[in-house]
């Protein structure tokens, strides 16, 4: 009898270990969120100029060594903008927050601080980390002295990567048949973990198909995540290893079918044409220091507090600009543009304060 009660147990312990019999959290597992009042007074502003009001204005100095294209990135920290140009001039460049030109960190090549694509950028103190996926690697660069540092090489392709608590977060790009969502590594480029984010039975069935954009951030040592699929943010404790919240509500502004249409595998380069007219575009995803969370979409600014609840939606000043923060202003990266004397000129940058000043706790 007990050999069978043993047998019994094995057989047990394997099916609950199987794929097939795991407990998946899904997108809808998780019960109502607790709204932050502080922030949801925001609720009542539909204007950007409501929500964000100008501090300053910028000019980035140009010079003939200088010139660049569209920002790809943009970094800021302290009294420094470091913005790369990954399309026109491949170059990472540094500018003073009054717009004085420092320099340039790393160069274009293969060897050690060089780099081919500077695709992604974050920060931990004064360590800059690029990812460069033409040579599948991070280096990291010192953004005081501009040195580089180290580097190691990584396997998998990132879609976007973000710090919390002084890790590196690095977010695989769907599609390409990694088992895993997101890796954790330190700053030393030693991995950590890894694992992947809750997805309901829709996005599940359609991830692999759209290939859209999805982005990591980060707020309070916790690591959010948010997809193009759903455009639902999920708050993620990477020390505990468990899902926070996630936010339910689907703003009316987003565009974001149930389904693929059936014949979606067949509609060859029409499929760019249906996903524009049925899906919002994914832009960018970032924090503030105060909790609030903001998702660029389309032409819109969608405000979430830092529970996940959705505050509000506002039209962008002007959606062919980059966005960002360092966490307590919003910034505001223009083109580079022709001045009177028909030279190209630097980008402009416009430093917003969010509006209520009690709401910068």
């Amino acid at each position: 009898m007990k050999k069978y009660l043993s047998m019994l147990i094995v057989i047990l312990l394997i099916a609950c270990n199987s794929d097939e019999f795991k407990s998946k959290i899904t997108t809808e597992d998780l019960g109502t969120l607790e709204p932050n009042k502080k922030l949801q007074r925001l609720s009542k502003f539909n204007n950007f100029g409501d929500i964000f009001t100008l501090k300053r204005k910028v000019q980035l100095e140009t010079t003939l060594q200088n010139v660049m294209g569209r920002p790809w990135s943009v970094i800021i920290q302290n009294d420094r903008i470091i913005i790369i140009d990954l399309i026109t001039a491949k170059s990472i460049f540094v500018f003073s927050g009054s717009g004085r030109y420092i320099g340039t960190i790393g160069r274009v090549g293969d060897g050690p601080g060089e780099f081919r694509s500077p695709n992604l950028a974050a920060l931990v103190s004064d360590k800059l980390f690029i990812y460069d996926p033409i040579l599948s690697r991070i280096s990291v660069f010192s953004v005081n002295d501009r040195n580089y540092l180290r580097s190691w090489g990584v396997r998998n392709f990132y879609e976007s990567m973000t710090t919390v608590n002084g890790k590196l977060a690095m977010l695989n790009r769907v599609g390409q048949g990694y088992e895993t969502d997101f890796e954790i590594f330190d700053s030393l480029g030693n991995k950590i973990s890894s694992s992947t984010f809750p997805k309901s039975l829709s996005e599940e069935k359609r991830r692999f198909m759209f290939g859209g954009s999805f982005r990591l951030s980060s707020y309070n040592n916790k690591l959010l995540y948010i997809g193009a699929d759903e455009f639902k943010i999920i708050c993620y404790d990477i020390n505990a290893g468990k899902v926070l919240w996630i936010s339910q509500e689907i703003p009316s502004v987003l565009k974001v079918p149930k389904e693929l249409p059936p014949n979606f595998g067949e509609l060859g380069i029409n499929r760019i044409k249906w996903l524009k007219n049925n899906y919002s575009s994914l832009l960018d995803f970032f924090c503030f220091n105060n909790g609030l969370i903001i998702v660029l979409a389309d032409d819109y600014f969608l405000l979430y507090d830092n529970n996940g609840n959705f505050i509000t939606a506002v039209k962008s000043p002007n959606d062919k600009d980059y966005f960002t923060t360092d966490g307590n202003y919003l910034y505001e990266i223009t083109e580079p543009y022709i001045n009177d004397n028909k030279d190209v000129v630097n980008p402009k940058v416009y430093v917003y304060e969010v509006a209520n000043a009690e709401l910068n706790y």
